[in-house]
């Protein structure tokens, strides 16, 4: 989509209408030019509400914060009714800005910018300066989020760190088509790091095809190295720009699994370490032990998961952020504590 474009797509756009309009063969008009030379012959006699997105708007409403959000708007507007001083033009313009679809997308359930608190300010200070404008002290409800801060709660360290990701769902600004992965879940107990993933119902991996994770661990000085793998022109997101402290490569013919280590200048040195990889159907699992990592308790393992085909890297997620887990600090059983009392 847009975001993926150089200058948010403003070049190529104004090199296509360019290129269209100066085209011969092409005489560009209005819908309702067209129809004025070409009158319908059919008539609809109603038209169902919905949209491109299962057929509905709940892309845009009916969840409590995308419902918020307009019920901001629809204040602001309100107040904008019974205006009639100047600066119209200008009030309007912010008013029309903050109807944009775009802002209700990205607000509650369903899609994550992951800059969602920048979003949401920027819908509340056009929303603000409408009121300013109108002479008015914006109203309180503008001074907070949209959607609330969640407060995290604190983690029990007895239990082994777990976590899922959903690779089907939409990452950006658009609605993904059909990807390699289908879902991850994985866990560090302490001893392994471990890593299952599922596959969408359509990939079946050919004898060159290669599963890459890449890690990375905040707070460590260490070699770090791009993807061994050559990007393609149709990924998109940050993560396989990042570089990464290991990577594992899972091949498929004969199933196996490689580990090797970031060194200097952006290369790789395979270790001859041994993990346990298995695959059942659509599920591909893999332990690795944490050892291998020289990672110590406490430290968290940033990772993404990538399909190499042929060298070529085609798909990496989390395509905008990498997934995390701790690698949990051994609980002391009751035995235990009470020999360190003693």
């Amino acid at each position: 989509c847009w975001e993926h474009y150089p200058e948010d797509g403003w070049d190529f756009l104004r090199a296509f209408y360019d290129a269209i309009s100066a085209d011969p063969g092409i005489r560009l008009c209005t819908v309702s030019e067209y129809l004025a030379e070409h009158p319908p012959d059919q008539h609809l006699p109603s038209l169902f509400s919905g949209s491109w997105i299962g057929s509905d708007f709940t892309t845009w409403i009916g969840d409590p914060v995308k419902n918020r959000a307009w019920d901001l708007l629809g204040a602001a507007r309100s107040a904008f009714a019974g205006y009639s001083g100047k600066d119209r033009d200008a009030i309007e313009e912010e008013l029309l800005t903050a109807e944009g679809s775009d802002w209700f997308w990205w607000f509650g359930a369903g899609h994550d910018s992951g800059q969602d608190e920048l979003f949401d300010l920027q819908f509340r200070l056009h929303l603000q300066n409408a009121y300013r404008l109108m002479g008015q002290e914006p109203p309180g409800s503008l001074d907070s989020a949209v959607t609330p801060v969640a407060r995290p709660e604190p983690a029990r360290q007895a239990a082994a760190p777990s976590g899922t990701f959903d690779a089907a769902l939409p990452q950006g600004a658009m609605h993904a088509g059909a990807t390699t992965f289908s879902r991850f879940a994985f866990q560090s107990d302490g001893e392994f790091f471990s890593v299952e993933i599922e596959f969408g119902p359509t990939f079946e991996p050919g004898p060159t095809d290669e599963i890459l994770i890449g890690t990375f661990y905040l707070g460590q000085t260490r070699h770090n190295s791009p993807l061994n793998a050559r990007p393609t022109a149709n990924l998109s997101g940050v993560t396989y720009r990042f570089l990464y402290s290991h990577e594992i490569r899972i091949g498929f013919a004969p199933l196996s699994a490689a580990l090797s280590e970031a060194g200097e200048v952006y290369t790789w040195h395979e270790l001859t370490k041994e993990m346990a990889v298995c695959r059942d159907g659509a599920k591909l699992h893999l332990d690795l032990p944490v050892a291998y990592l020289g990672l110590a308790p406490g430290r968290e393992i940033h990772f993404v998961v990538a399909l190499c085909r042929n060298g070529d890297l085609t798909e990496i997620q989390p395509s905008d952020r990498t997934l995390c887990v701790l690698v949990p600090r051994p609980v002391k059983t009751e035995s235990q504590e009470k020999v360190t009392a003693t």
